[in-house]
């Protein structure tokens, strides 16, 4: 559990501050409740807890997120359409994390595109984005994250070799006031691109041969690099693609 009264200690966030801080032991989703709380709360807020019984990913999968074993944070703040850049906002908010894990951990994840943070093969981190519409021309982005501080127990069989977790000593309080202090400092500043070096520098896929689904399709070839806002360049036998999403379904070692 969170010593969630020191971490309002430090950063100076409660229920009522700017941005808001709300705190849940257990929750179903904290990207779920942002998008109820959107309505009656204005942004910027973070909601943030330590089990999450209906936890989600990317297509609506399920998020394992057991009490006890992670951390789950959501960040939501309200954004003009026009200055949205998506491809940017994940892969900084990545690597916002990964900096925060190395900071306080002393460990160092790679970041698999477009924003799972991966240790030593294994994922230990899943952000997913989200918009919902607010006033004319705005939306409200509903960033949320959850952390593997430790491996999930009872994983099921098809899990147990792809999710892992940091499985190292470190002070959980001055990790979740780093994700706290910075990613508001992130969202005023990633459309410059000032997150993508670090990316590059740790990034999973580079140079590696991959499988992607792109919509109903499937493509191969051999990851290149990635673009200044946030794509991924991939290198097939018909050519060089550009993909601003896929889905990453295999990776060739």
């Amino acid at each position: 559990m969170v010593a969630i009264q020191e971490i309002r200690q430090k950063t100076q966030l409660s229920p009522t501050s700017q941005p808001a801080l709300f705190y849940y032991e257990t929750i179903d989703s904290t990207n779920t409740t942002a998008k109820t709380l959107v309505s009656k709360t204005a942004p910027p807020f973070f909601i943030l807890a330590d089990q999450q019984t209906a936890g989600k990913g990317r297509l609506n999968r399920q998020f394992l997120s057991p009490a006890g074993t992670g951390i789950y944070l959501t960040y939501t703040f309200d954004c003009p359409i026009a200055q949205l850049a998506p491809g940017l906002l994940t892969t900084s908010a990545a690597v916002v994390v990964a900096q925060a894990i190395t900071q306080v951990f002393h460990v160092e994840p790679q970041i698999k595109w477009v924003n799972d943070l991966y240790l030593q093969t294994k994922k230990v981190c899943g952000i997913l984005a989200e918009t919902i519409p607010t006033t004319p021309g705005h939306v409200a982005v509903i960033l949320g994250m959850g952390i593997n501080l430790k491996t999930p127990t009872a994983l099921p069989t098809t899990l147990q070799n792809k999710v892992g977790g940091l499985n190292v000593p470190g002070n959980i309080t001055d990790f979740c006031v780093t994700l706290l202090n910075t990613l508001p400092q992130m969202v005023q500043t990633y459309q410059t691109g000032k997150y993508l070096s670090y990316y590059r520098q740790h990034a999973f896929l580079t140079h590696k041969r991959v499988a992607l689904k792109i919509g109903a399709a499937t493509t191969e070839g051999i990851v290149v690099d990635i673009t200044d806002k946030g794509a991924l360049i991939l290198q097939t036998d018909a050519g060089q693609q550009i993909l601003n999403a896929g889905e990453v379904q295999k990776v060739y070692f």
